[in-house]
C-alpha cells in the first residue's frame, strides 16, 4: 500500500523547488523525477509553490503531469500549467507601484517587472542594465521573445497590472533598496 492510497482527498500537499525538491544546480533528481510522475498520475494532490516564475518552473517540471495550479513568484500569481494561463494575480496597487519606482529612482536601479494581461505574463524594463539582467532575458528571449517590452520608464507599466518586481545586485546596493521597499504599505518584499 503506498503513501497517497492513505491519503485523504481532501488535502493538498504542496512543495517548494529551490533548497526542497531541487538539486543546486536546480534539477530534479531521476528518483524525485519518478515518484512524482507516479503519485501525480495516481491523482495525489500536490502543486509547486516557488519564488520562480513558469517560464523558469515548467522546463524543470516538464513531463509530469500536474493538474493543479502552481503557486509562482511568492505566492503573487496562481498558475495552471495544464492550460499555460494565469488564473489569479495579486496586482500591486497604483500607488505603491509609483513609490516603489521613486526608491528605484532614488537608488539609480533597475529591474523586471512582471504584469498579467490576458491571463499571462509580460515582462516590462527600461533597460538591460545589469549583468544578471542580460543573462535572464537572453536565456528566454529565444522561446519567449513575445513577453518582454521596454518602457522609457518604469512608471508606464502602473496600470499594467504589475504582480512582481524583481532586481539583481551586489548586497550593498540591494540592501538599501530592500529597506526602502519593505517599509511601503501594501507591498511585500523578499530578499535572496
Amino acid at each position: 500500500m503506498s503513501l497517497w492510497s492513505l491519503t485523504s482527498m481532501n488535502k493538498l500537499f504542496v512543495t517548494d523547488l529551490d533548497g526542497t525538491l531541487l538539486h543546486p544546480d536546480g534539477t530534479v533528481s531521476d528518483y524525485s523525477y519518478e515518484t512524482l510522475k507516479e503519485m501525480l498520475e495516481n491523482h495525489f494532490p500536490l502543486t509547486v509553490a516557488t519564488a520562480r516564475t513558469p517560464l523558469s518552473v515548467l522546463p524543470i517540471l516538464r513531463g509530469l503531469p500536474f493538474c493543479l495550479p502552481f503557486i509562482v513568484l511568492n505566492g503573487a500569481v496562481l498558475y495552471d500549467p495544464t492550460a499555460d494561463r494565469i488564473l489569479s494575480g495579486a496586482v500591486i496597487s497604483r500607488e505603491a507601484f509609483l513609490k516603489i519606482c521613486c526608491i528605484y529612482q532614488e537608488f539609480d536601479i533597475n529591474g523586471f517587472v512582471f504584469c498579467v494581461a490576458d491571463q499571462h505574463f509580460r515582462i516590462g524594463y527600461t533597460t538591460l542594465s545589469t549583468e544578471n539582467m542580460k543573462a535572464y532575458y537572453n536565456e528566454r528571449q529565444a522561446e519567449h521573445a513575445d513577453l518582454f517590452f521596454s518602457v522609457p520608464a518604469l512608471e508606464n507599466l502602473a496600470d499594467q497590472q504589475p504582480v512582481f518586481l524583481s532586481i539583481h545586485g551586489k548586497k550593498h546596493i540591494i540592501d538599501p533598496v530592500y529597506a526602502a521597499v519593505s517599509g511601503t504599505d501594501g507591498i511585500n518584499a523578499t530578499y535572496y
